[in-house]
């Protein structure tokens, strides 16, 4: 998979800078989005759990989205993607792939 996943790299700031407005835009966001967005947060974070695109999703503002993603106004299936991305980013700091200061996962 990390053939394929090279391809993205040109585009991650790209792709991190989509996710990074849809998290600053509370007031247009629908649950759907969100789940979709934290979801894409954690695939990212599987397809590259070291390197400088791990660094860029180990920031605080990744980390506030997930835990929005993971309250309880939320369905089931947005809970269960934030908890799953959580999970995903937890694992990868745990590798030692993050920058140093990597916030505590909540």
């Amino acid at each position: 998979m990390a053939g394929k996943a090279d391809v993205l790299l040109p585009y991650m700031d790209y792709t991190l800078a989509f996710v990074g407005l849809v998290a600053s835009d509370s007031i247009d966001r629908s649950e759907t989005l969100l789940r979709s967005t934290i979801g894409l947060v954690g695939d990212l974070a599987t397809a590259y759990p070291t390197g400088p695109v791990m660094v860029k999703l180990q920031q605080p503002w990744v980390f506030e989205y997930i835990k929005l993603g993971r309250s309880r106004g939320n369905g089931t299936e947005t809970r269960k993607t934030a908890n799953w991305a959580r999970e995903v980013l937890k694992k990868s700091a745990s590798l030692g792939s993050s920058s140093s200061g990597t916030p505590i996962l909540s």
